[in-house]
């Protein structure tokens, strides 16, 4: 998994976007998920880019993307933060914080997650060119209004 943020994956906008990754299988530390701490208090937007080539998605476009550094090659000048996980864990961290992972060496071992995104009152509903990923036609949302809709439903009502 490549050196990324989320939140420019999704026609999203807002502070309240968050991630959860919860493993299926127990993951050795070694072979976690690395998350760059305090990343998502930089204010900046990378660019989505092609998991398997790692190149810059150059259809999905906003003034705010920029090519991200190689986070691998700087791995010294970042505090990373890494856990060992059992079944029953999760992380859930910002749709802005940077993390990626190295593949996993074991030809035994698995790394399966289940991964979900959470949207706060915050977030509405933005265009970005080219296809989002993964992509969410169909949902009757126009921009700037609240994600709530059959698509997003509201889980928690506020009180």
């Amino acid at each position: 998994t490549p050196w990324h943020h989320d939140q420019p994956y999704y026609p999203i906008e807002g502070r309240m976007v968050g991630s959860i990754w919860l493993p299926l299988d127990p993951v050795p530390k070694d072979i976690c998920v690395e998350y760059i701490s305090g990343s998502h208090k930089w204010d900046r937007w990378f660019a989505p880019q092609f998991f398997k080539s790692g190149n810059p998605d150059l259809q999905v476009q906003d003034p705010r993307f920029e090519t991200a550094p190689d986070f691998e090659a700087q791995r010294n000048d970042h505090d990373l933060l890494s856990w060992e996980l059992e079944l029953g864990d999760c992380i859930f961290f910002h749709g802005l914080t940077v993390h990626g992972a190295t593949g996993n060496p074991s030809p035994t071992g698995r790394r399966r997650a289940y991964a979900t995104r959470w949207l706060g009152e915050d977030t509405r509903y933005a265009v970005r060119s080219g296809q989002t990923s993964p992509p969410l036609d169909g949902h009757g949302l126009q921009p700037g209004d609240i994600m709530e809709c059959e698509m997003f439903p509201r889980v928690w009502p506020r009180t």
